[in-house]
């Protein structure tokens, strides 16, 4: 477990830098946007799962189907391993 902490210390440095380098701010705003960049990620999961939810509302077929293709691959998944 400890490799895979330091890999992502490792990223989070060497985006940290290059948001540092990059970025076309002063000092301060540079701070920021370098040390807040990990925040990208979690909020295309936040978007991603506001949409998921949101199916059932807006397309109930879409859904449906959606529910069964994840029961028959996680039923897959489950009795396999």
């Amino acid at each position: 477990m400890p490799d895979v902490v330091t890999a992502l210390a490792i990223v989070y440095v060497l985006g940290w830098l290059v948001g540092l380098i990059t970025v076309d701010e002063s000092f301060p705003g540079r701070l920021v946007v370098a040390a807040a960049w990990p925040l990208g990620p979690l909020a295309f999961l936040v978007v991603v799962t506001i949409l998921v939810l949101a199916l059932p509302i807006a397309m109930p077929r879409a859904a449906a189907v959606l529910a069964l293709l994840v029961g028959v691959v996680g039923g897959m998944l489950y009795f396999t391993m």
